[in-house]
């Protein structure tokens, strides 16, 4: 687990070339939600009976629904009780069996569902046994992965150059006097573009096909259309030769720029699927077994104030990241299939923006795993030693 943050690095470096997103930073107006990010509001005393009223109400429910489930599975409906109001009827609709799905899904994850008030959606709920806790999509070797990734770092570096270089091209092609030096000098801009372009996607085909994070289905898919393009790429270089006027090769221009959106896509697709499928999923693993360091913390009789303030905004943050990557696959999807090229342009835009929160969004979520550590450490736990055998997945959370 400690290599999370490795495969976060990892993520954002095949990120750095894309443009800063600005953050949406406006505020929501649930009253619940404040209530849950300000602890230093009192309620009134008729209210704080009421919520000690509805506590007992959802202890004595969920004693009587899931008395046989782990003790850190119904503290946290407890704790969600104490910031939902609703919890107590919520729960009271639930069969056993439901209840101990909802039981083992996140702290926001069961907030999300309450304040939705739709019971029916618990059963939609996916409980799994946990038999690799890197919850890969696939099976491939780290030896592979590494590989792919270097040789995809090697090869964006060789292209970096070559582009490097085409800035001087593009200049002769400029400078030209006559249009016969024009077409030689675009004809050697342009074969250059299409080597660098193949180059680039003969190795980002490389890194979908050792990507444990995508599943063989979509592998499949995305290497055919990756293959596709190198095949018309070498096309193109053909007719660049053969051509003998200058909109020819302006025709030609273009047709490379429809392969450089589809290398966009699928190179984004490869840190989308990296945080969403795997770097999210590890966390909120250990999110589990946070919660289940916080239930002997307080067996033992210690103060969890800070380390349940900690996992609560761990939830939280997680939660989001769910749903920008929830974004992000919409938006990969569109970006993938829709044809028309100005309508593809801003899918992909799209597309970005949406991987690139929840790469932040997963990076700050890692801060707050990193403070979690910490704190069970300092209450002579430990977050990464303990264990746990199912977890629960609602619908849409798979393959994101």
């Amino acid at each position: 687990m400690k290599k999370l943050f490795v495969l976060i690095v990892l993520a954002l470096f095949v990120f750095s070339s894309l443009s800063v997103i600005a953050q949406d930073n406006s505020e929501t107006d649930s009253s619940g939600e404040k209530e849950a990010s300000k602890g230093n509001v009192r309620p009134s005393g008729n209210l704080q009976e009421k919520r000690q009223e509805s506590r007992e109400k959802v202890k004595g429910l969920v004693e009587s629904k899931i008395k046989n489930t782990p003790v850190f599975e119904r503290n946290k409906i407890l704790r969600v009780s104490e910031k939902v109001e609703g919890t107590d009827s919520f729960i009271e609709k639930l069969v056993p069996e439901d209840a101990e799905k909802f039981a083992k899904l996140s702290r926001a994850e069961q907030i999300s569902i309450i304040r939705e008030n739709r019971p029916e959606l618990v059963k939609a709920i996916r409980v799994m046994k946990v038999t690799d806790e890197e919850f890969k999509a696939r099976e491939i070797s780290r030896e592979k992965i590494k590989g792919s990734i270097m040789k995809y770092k090697e090869a964006r570096q060789d292209v970096k150059e070559v582009r490097t270089n085409l800035k001087e091209t593009r200049d002769a092609v400029k400078n030209a006097q006559t249009d016969e030096e024009k077409i030689t000098k675009a004809k050697e801009y342009l074969t250059k573009m299409v080597d660098a372009e193949i180059t680039e996607l003969t190795s980002l085909k490389e890194r979908v096909q050792n990507n444990q994070d995508i599943t063989s289905e979509e592998s499949s898919d995305s290497i055919t259309r990756i293959d596709n393009a190198i095949t018309s790429l070498n096309e193109l270089k053909t007719k660049i030769s053969s051509a003998a006027a200058l909109q020819e090769l302006r025709n030609i221009s273009k047709d490379i720029k429809k392969h450089v959106i589809l290398r966009e896509i699928h190179k984004t697709r490869v840190v989308a699927a990296n945080i969403c499928n795997g770097v999210l999923k590890r966390s909120e693993y250990i999110e589990k077994k946070a919660e289940v360091v916080l239930a002997k913390a307080e067996e033992k009789g210690s103060d969890t104030t800070a380390l349940n303030s900690q996992i609560e905004e761990l939830s939280t943050l997680l939660e989001t990241a769910k749903t920008q990557c929830a974004e992000a696959k919409t938006a990969f999807e569109s970006a993938k299939n829709t044809e028309e090229q100005e309508a593809k342009k801003t899918a992909v835009k799209s597309f970005i923006e949406a991987t690139k929160k929840a790469a932040e969004t997963v990076k700050e979520a890692h801060k707050k795993l990193v403070e979690i550590r910490t704190t069970a450490k300092s209450l002579s736990l430990d977050v990464d030693a303990e264990k746990i055998d199912e977890v629960a997945e609602t619908k849409g959370g798979e393959n994101a």
